[in-house]
C-alpha cells in the first residue's frame, strides 16, 4: 500500500537502472566469449597461475603484456601501494620494460617515482613477503599522500594503456 501496488525498486524509481545493470554484465560476459583480447587474457592468466612453469614459462612478449597489464589492473582497482603490496608487484621489473617497449612514457616515469617512494634507492623484492615487509617498514602519511598524487596521475590514463597494450598484442601477434 505504501507504493501503490508497486514493487520498491519501481516505486523509488531505480528499476531502470538495476534494468541497466543486468543488461551491461550480460553484454560483458558475451564479450568475454568472444573477444579475442580478453579470451588472450584469460588463457595467459590461467598459463600463469595454473602451470609448473607460470609467469617464467611464458615467451620474454608475454611477460610485458602481462606485466602491463597486471601493473594497470592493479592501480586502476588500488593505486601503486596495491601493486607492489600484491603478487603483481614481482613483476616490476618486467612491466617497466613492457612500458618501454610500448614507450608509454608518463606511466613509465609514475611507475618509478612510486618506486622510489615507497622503496628508496632499493631494488623491489620479486618476493611478495619481502616486498610487503618493506611497504610496511616504509609505510608513513607523507608517502601515503605522494602514492596517491601519484595514483590519480595515473588514473588520468595519460598513455592510454589499454590502447597500448591492445596494439603490443597485436602487433607481435599475441592474438
Amino acid at each position: 500500500m505504501r507504493h501503490d501496488g508497486k514493487c520498491v525498486p519501481c516505486s523509488n524509481g531505480t528499476r531502470e537502472s538495476i534494468e541497466a545493470s543486468r543488461r551491461w554484465y550480460r553484454e560483458e560476459r558475451e564479450r568475454d566469449k568472444t573477444d579475442p583480447g580478453r579470451i588472450y587474457w584469460r588463457a595467459l592468466v590461467d598459463r600463469v597461475h595454473k602451470t609448473e612453469t607460470g609467469f617464467e614459462g611464458l615467451s620474454e612478449t608475454e611477460r610485458k603484456y602481462f606485466a602491463v597489464c597486471c601493473l594497470s589492473g592493479e592501480i586502476n582497482n588500488g593505486g601503486f601501494h596495491q601493486f607492489f603490496f600484491n603478487s603483481a608487484g614481482a613483476y616490476y621489473a618486467c612491466a617497466l620494460s613492457g612500458l618501454e617497449e610500448m614507450e608509454a612514457s608518463e606511466s613509465l616515469q609514475l611507475l618509478r617515482k612510486a618506486k622510489q617512494v615507497w622503496f628508496d634507492f632499493s631494488d623491489v623484492p620479486t618476493d611478495t613477503r619481502a616486498r610487503r615487509l618493506l611497504l610496511e617498514r616504509n609505510s608513513s602519511r607523507s608517502r601515503d599522500m605522494r602514492s596517491d598524487e601519484l595514483d590519480k596521475l595515473f588514473w588520468k590514463e595519460p598513455d592510454e594503456l589499454a590502447i597500448r597494450c591492445e596494439r603490443y598484442a597485436q602487433q607481435h601477434k599475441l592474438y
